[in-house]
C-alpha cells in the first residue's frame, strides 16, 4: 500500500502547479499536431519504432533537452523498469539494472553487466565509465527484454544505445553556457562541415563541465565535498562519396575527475545519521576518483545489389580508480575519528571488437534477413589496497583476460501484409582466464596466488510473431533468450576460496505481449508491454562484511511486470506523456547452501515494484514570432533492496521527484536562453546502503534541490 506522504503530496502540488499554468495559457482553438515518426534500429535496421516488436523508449535530442537528460544517469526515471545510480566510490561509474537483473559493482573489472551499453553500434563493457556526458547525441534508444540474438553477451535483460550526430557533410555550429548551483560552469560547443563536397564531412563537438563546490558537509576534515570536472570531446570523419560505400571513423576522450561519493555513516541498526545531519559526513579519509577514456571506432558499410555488408572495429581504453572510507568514520571522542575500512583501486582495461553483418532481403523482398560475427577481446587489471580496522592486508591483484566469439543470424518473414514471423539464433563462446592475487587470511601479509582458466558457450534464440491489426494499431509475441557472462569474483578481501571459485553464466528465458498504438488521428500514442522473465543460475552479490562480496549462483527466480508508455498531441503547443510500470518478482529454486540464503534473502535485490513518470511541454508563439517552452515532470519510483540481505540500511528509499525547465527564444532561433531545475521539492533520499563494520554503516544520499541558467547559440 502506497502512503501520500507530506513531501510527496508537496511534490505532486509542485508539478500540478506548472501543469494548470501551461493549460490556461494555452490558444483553445489551436489546430492539433501530429505525432511524429521514431526511427529506430533495434533490429539492426532502420525502422518506426511503431512497428518494431521490441519494447523500445526513444528519446531524440530534443525530448533529451526538454527531459534535461545530460548525464547516462539521468535516463533513470524516464524509462520504465530501469533502475540506474552512480557507483559507490566514483560518479563517473553506473550500477544498472533492468526488469530485476543487473550488476551492482560496476567498479570491478570482473563484474559483467546484464544490459549492454553501445556507444554507436560500440559495445562497452566497462560500467566504470559508463556514465557519459550526453554530448552532440543524435537520440538515445533502450531496448528492453533479452536482446540475446542481435547484441548477445551482457544484454540479458536489454541495451541502452546512444546513438551520436552524424558527419553527413551539413555545415552547423553551436555553443552553449552555463551556470549552475554550487558553482558549476559548463562549456560547449560544436561543428560540422564538409571537408570534400559530397564526399567527406566533418564535426567536432566537446563540453567540459566544472562543479566547484560540493554538497556533503565533513565534520572530520571540514568544508564540502562533492567538486567534479569532465571533460568530453568527440571528432567524427565520414566518406559518403559512392554510391555503394560509406564509412566513418570515430574518435573520443573523456576525462572525469572527482572528489568521489563521501558516505554518510548511519547507525546500521537504528539507521540513525551519525553526524546528525542529512548531508553530512564525518570521515577522517577524503574521497576521490577518476575516470579517463579514449576510444576509436571505424564503421564501414558496402551496398551489394540488395544486400549491405556493415563492418564496425573498436578498440577502448579505460582507466579508473577512487578511494573511500567504507566505514564512513568513527567518532571515538567529541572530533575526534577515525577510518575503519579505507580502500584504493587502481584499474584499467582496453577491449577491441570486431563486428560483421550481412544483411538482406530475399523471396520477393518477403524475407528481411540478417547474418553476422563478433569478436571481442579484453585485457583488464586493478589493484586494490584496503587498510582494515588499521591492519594493511596484501593487495588484491586482479588480472583478468576476456575473450567471446559468436555467430548470429535472424530473418522475419511476411506471412501476408499484415502478419509476420521471426525466428533467430545466436551461438556464443565465452573465455576467460584470471591471475591475481589476495591475503591468504586476514592480516597475514602472506599472499594467496591464482591462475586459471575458464570457459563457457551459450545458446540465445529468439522466436516471435507480429501483427499489423489496422495501419495504426501493432500488436507482437515473443519468446527470446539472454545472458549474462559468467566470471570471477574480485572483492573477497582474504577469502581465497571464494576468489578462486567463479560463477556460471546467468540466463533468462523471456515470455512477451506488446501493443503499439498511434490513436485518435495520430495524436496519442500508446505503447505497453507485460513480460515474464524466467531466470535461471541468478548471479547474486552478496555482503561478506570487511569491504567483501561474493557473487554465486543462487538459484531460479520468475520476475513479471506490465510497462505502458503514453504520449498526447493536446494541441499545436501542449503535450503531455506518461509511463506507468508495475513488476514482481517469485523465487522458484534457492540454493540453500548459498550465502544469500544463509543471509536470509528475501525480495529480490533492485527491483522495484512501482515506478511512474508523468509530465508536459508546452511551447506557444509571442507577438514578436518569438517562443517560449515551459515543461516539467513528476517521476515516483518505490523502494528496492540493494543486497541479498533484506536489512533496513539495504532499502533504497521511496523517491517522489519533480523537475522543471522554462526557456526563451526568439524569432530566428539563434539563440535560447534556459532556466531549469531539478529535485524541486528538495526531496532526501538514500540510494543505496552498506553494512561493512557492524553497527557502522553508510549510506549514498541524493543531490538537494539544484537549479541551473544556460544561454545556447546556434549558428
Amino acid at each position: 500500500m502506497y502512503v501520500i506522504t507530506d513531501k510527496k503530496f508537496f511534490s505532486i502540488a509542485v508539478f500540478s502547479a506548472f501543469l494548470s499554468s501551461a493549460v490556461l495559457a494555452q490558444e483553445i482553438n489551436t489546430q492539433p499536431k501530429f505525432l511524429e515518426e521514431i526511427i529506430v534500429t533495434a533490429e539492426r535496421r532502420e525502422g518506426n519504432i511503431q512497428s518494431t516488436p521490441v519494447a523500445v523508449s526513444a528519446f531524440t535530442a530534443d525530448k533529451l533537452e526538454k527531459l534535461q537528460i545530460e548525464e547516462t544517469l539521468d535516463l533513470a526515471n524516464s524509462v520504465p523498469n530501469l533502475v540506474l545510480y552512480t557507483g559507490v566510490a566514483n560518479p563517473g561509474m553506473v550500477n544498472l539494472y533492468m526488469r530485476g537483473a543487473g550488476e551492482q559493482i560496476g567498479g570491478l573489472v570482473t563484474s559483467e553487466s546484464a544490459v549492454g551499453m553501445y556507444v554507436d553500434n560500440v559495445y562497452n563493457a566497462r560500467l566504470s565509465a559508463a556514465n557519459f556526458d550526453l554530448v552532440d547525441v543524435e537520440r538515445i534508444e533502450v531496448l528492453r527484454g533479452p536482446q540475446g540474438t542481435l547484441y548477445g553477451r551482457n544484454s540479458m535483460t536489454g541495451a541502452i544505445k546512444i546513438i551520436t550526430r552524424d558527419a553527413d557533410g551539413e555545415t552547423w555550429s553551436k555553443g552553449s553556457v552555463g551556470y549552475a548551483r554550487y558553482d558549476e560552469v559548463t562549456v560547449s560547443a560544436g561543428g560540422g562541415f564538409s571537408l570534400v563536397e559530397d564526399t567527406l564531412g566533418m564535426t567536432i563537438s566537446g563540453q567540459y563541465r566544472d562543479q566547484g563546490k560540493g554538497y556533503i558537509s565533513n565534520r572530520a576534515t571540514g568544508g564540502k565535498r562533492g567538486v567534479r570536472d569532465v571533460l568530453t570531446l568527440r571528432g567524427k570523419i565520414s566518406y559518403f562519396g559512392s554510391d555503394n560505400f560509406k564509412s566513418t571513423l570515430t574518435a573520443s576522450y573523456s576525462d572525469d575527475n572527482n572528489d568521489g561519493l563521501t558516505p554518510v555513516s548511519v547507525n546500521s541498526n537504528t539507521l540513525q545519521i551519525n553526524s546528525g545531519e542529512y548531508r553530512t559526513a564525518q570521515s577522517p579519509s577524503p574521497s576521490s576518483g577518476y575516470t579517463e577514456q579514449y576510444s576509436t571506432s571505424l564503421d564501414m558499410e558496402w551496398d551489394i545489389g540488395e544486400w549491405s555488408l556493415k563492418s564496425t572495429t573498436a578498440y577502448i581504453d579505460v582507466k579508473d580508480g577512487f578511494r573511500f572510507d567504507l566505514s564512513g568514520g568513527v567518532e571515538t571522542a567529541p572530533g575526534t575519528f577515525i577510518t575503519l575500512i579505507d580502500r584504493t583501486s587502481v584499474a584499467s582495461s582496453s577491449q577491441w571488437s570486431q563486428e560483421l553483418q550481412l544483411s538482406g532481403t530475399s523471396m520477393d523482398d518477403k524475407l528481411d534477413w540478417v547474418v553476422g560475427a563478433f569478436y571481442f577481446d579484453e585485457q583488464a587489471d586493478q589493484q586494490i589496497d584496503d587498510v582494515i580496522f588499521f591492519t594493511t592486508l596484501v593487495p588484491t591483484i586482479i588480472d583478468q583476460k576476456s575473450e567471446s566469439y559468436a555467430i548470429f543470424a535472424q530473418g522475419t518473414y511476411k506471412i501476408n501484409d499484415a502478419l509476420s514471423a521471426t525466428a533467430g539464433l545466436r551461438w556464443t563462446d565465452d573465455q576467460k582466464s584470471l591471475s591475481g592475487q589476495i591475503d591468504t587470511f586476514f592480516g597475514s601479509g602472506i599472499p594467496f596466488a591464482v591462475n586459471r582458466q575458464d570457459s563457457w558457450s551459450v545458446l540465445t534464440p529468439r522466436f516471435g510473431l507480429d501483427y499489423q491489426v489496422s495501419e495504426n494499431v501493432f500488436v507482437y509475441g515473443s519468446v527470446s533468450r539472454g545472458y549474462r557472462a559468467g566470471g570471477y569474483n574480485g572483492l573477497t578481501v582474504a577469502r581465497p576460496i571464494s576468489f578462486n571459485t567463479p560463477f556460471d553464466p546467468e540466463t533468462v528465458w523471456a515470455f512477451e505481449l506488446g501493443t503499439k498504438a498511434d490513436l485518435l488521428d495520430n495524436r496519442v500514442r500508446f505503447n505497453s508491454a507485460a513480460f515474464i522473465n524466467k531466470v535461471k543460475d541468478i548471479q547474486q552479490s552478496s555482503t561478506l562484511g570487511g569491504g567483501a562480496t561474493a557473487v554465486q549462483n543462487v538459484g531460479k527466480v520468475d520476475v513479471y511486470g506490465i510497462e505502458t508508455e503514453i504520449t498526447a498531441i493536446i494541441s499545436d503547443a501542449f503535450e503531455v506523456f506518461a509511463h506507468l510500470t508495475l513488476q514482481d518478482e517469485s523465487y522458484k529454486e534457492l540454493d540453500p547452501g548459498s550465502i544469500a540464503a544463509t543471509q536470509g534473502l528475501g525480495r529480490l535485490s533492485h527491483l522495484s515494484k512501482f515506478q511512474s513518470q508523468v509530465g508536459f511541454s508546452y511551447e506557444y508563439n509571442l507577438k514578436n514570432e518569438a517562443s517560449v517552452f515551459v515543461g516539467a515532470d513528476y517521476s515516483h519510483r518505490s523502494n528496492y533492496f540493494s543486497d541479498a540481505a533484506n536489512a533496513p540500511i539495504n532499502r533504497s528509499s521511496t523517491i517522489d521527484l519533480v523537475n522543471a525547465s522554462v526557456s526563451y527564444q526568439p524569432d530566428g532561433g539563434k539563440w535560447k536562453a534556459t532556466l531549469s531545475g531539478k529535485n524541486l521539492t528538495g526531496e532526501d533520499y538514500s540510494k543505496i546502503g552498506l553494512v561493512l563494520a557492524v553497527p557502522n554503516g553508510v549510506r549514498f544520499v541524493n543531490e538537494p534541490t539544484t537549479w541551473g541558467l544556460r544561454l545556447a547559440v546556434n549558428l
